[in-house]
């Protein structure tokens, strides 16, 4: 009975372990290209103040 409820809980996190690690790729992926973006922007905005301003 035990084990049975182990290995099922086992189960359901090893399941939810790999939508995680899918999930983070997807968001390492999105993380660079905001920091890029961010990056990108703090340059904008040192070369032209007036027309980065929102």
């Amino acid at each position: 009975m035990y084990k049975s409820i182990f290995g099922l809980q086992l189960e359901i996190f090893f399941i939810i372990y790999l939508q995680l690690y899918h999930y983070m790729l997807k968001l390492q992926r999105t993380i660079v290209i905001f920091i890029y973006y961010i990056i990108g922007r703090g340059k904008l905005h040192g070369n032209n103040n007036e027309n980065v301003k929102t």
